[in-house]
């Protein structure tokens, strides 16, 4: 497992875009914008051109929000950070102050009940992304891939 490959996993593919929790259209590999409209179809070779400007923004937002000591942590770490940066979009990482710091010293307990305690993720009222937020948690608690995501 890699870390585009367990955000594919996450997120699944949706051919026909459709209104996401945050009322956002999406569609491919949960890729939204202006240019995803209600209705419009995203054919499997649009998807992964999406993806692979999509995933490594959301990778470079998750090294530039951890900062330094990104370097140093696991490829399991950093699937689950940039996942987390991939599914929140814009400065929705950023935002998880405590979790970030926690990352920065290594306290995976702290980081991954910070992880968690965030009404947008851990705490929102879709079960898909309380799921998600969980298994973060767990990959950045334990440092390997969740059972059944790589696991």
């Amino acid at each position: 497992m890699n870390g585009p490959d367990y955000t594919k996993l996450c997120e699944g593919y949706t051919a026909v875009a459709t209104m996401d929790s945050n009322g956002l259209y999406e569609y491919g590999y949960g890729h939204n914008g202006p240019d995803v409209k209600p209705g419009a179809v995203c054919s499997p070779e649009l998807r992964d051109e999406l993806f692979a400007k999509d995933y490594p923004l959301a990778e470079a937002k998750a090294a530039a929000d951890v900062g330094p000591e990104w370097n140093g942590l696991d490829a399991v770490r950093k699937a689950a950070l940039t996942d987390m940066a991939y599914e929140l979009g814009g400065g929705g990482l950023a935002g998880f102050h405590r979790m970030l710091m926690a990352v920065r010293v290594g306290n995976w307990p702290v980081a991954a009940a910070e992880c968690l305690d965030s009404a947008g993720y851990g705490k929102s009222v879709s079960a898909g992304v309380r799921a998600r937020a969980n298994r973060a948690a767990l990959m950045l608690s334990t440092g390997a891939w969740r059972p059944g995501y790589g696991g």
